[in-house]
């Protein structure tokens, strides 16, 4: 997808990892294979204004959560905006029997994760908050791919729990600045593999 010209936003190449997904979405539009799925579950009261600003603040704080992904002048690149509210869809399943509330999550999760994202346009993450109890939630997290792995997701659960935590306490977290981005990992593939270390690696094989 063309990506219209949009000022104060980032614009930098994909990985090649970020590649790859990006073309396995042209080949096959609205695939979910590519999705992850995680959940907190939280006993206690829940404050829904309190996990909305958590996610806003998880969002500025990884850089990859606010990025889209297109072609700009027959380029492929990520552009990053520069902020980004996330919604929060809502469920209350606190009046459900136990077993049919069992089922109702496991169909919402399913239903959550089956979802397309549209890779030019985003948010690539999609939050649902479902109430099971007055002191019982579970937050599901649907995130593609091309912003998150395994391992990711459960650093970004981490962080989300403890900026929820400081939020509450209307306090800023107390987590170390992030000195580097998924993006600039990207840009140091692109330094290392240029068009004359790539010729030294063919003329050895």
């Amino acid at each position: 997808h063309d990506l219209a010209r949009q000022e104060n936003v980032k614009r930098l190449p994909m990985s090649f990892s970020q590649e790859r997904l990006w073309f396995l979405d042209q080949v096959v539009p609205g695939s979910t294979v590519s999705s992850i799925s995680a959940a907190m579950r939280r006993k206690g009261l829940l404050d829904v204004e309190v996990l909305q600003e958590s996610l806003t603040r998880l969002v500025q704080r990884h850089e990859a959560l606010r990025t889209t992904f297109g072609t700009m002048e027959e380029q492929l690149v990520q552009v990053i905006t520069p902020s980004l509210t996330l919604p929060i869809v809502v469920r209350d399943l606190r009046e459900m029997p136990r077993a049919e509330q069992q089922d109702q999550v496991q169909y919402l999760a399913t239903e959550q994760a089956q979802q397309p994202f549209l890779l030019s346009q985003g948010p690539l993450l999609r939050c649902m908050l479902l109430h099971l109890a007055d002191e019982q939630s579970l937050l599901l997290l649907t995130l593609h791919r091309i912003i998150c792995d395994d391992w990711s997701s459960e650093v970004l659960m981490r962080d989300l729990a403890g900026l929820y935590e400081a939020c509450a306490r209307a306090q800023a977290s107390s987590f170390p600045p992030l000195f580097s981005q998924y993006a600039d990992v990207a840009q140091e593939q692109r330094k290392r593999l240029t068009e004359e270390s790539l010729q030294e690696h063919l003329t050895y094989w």
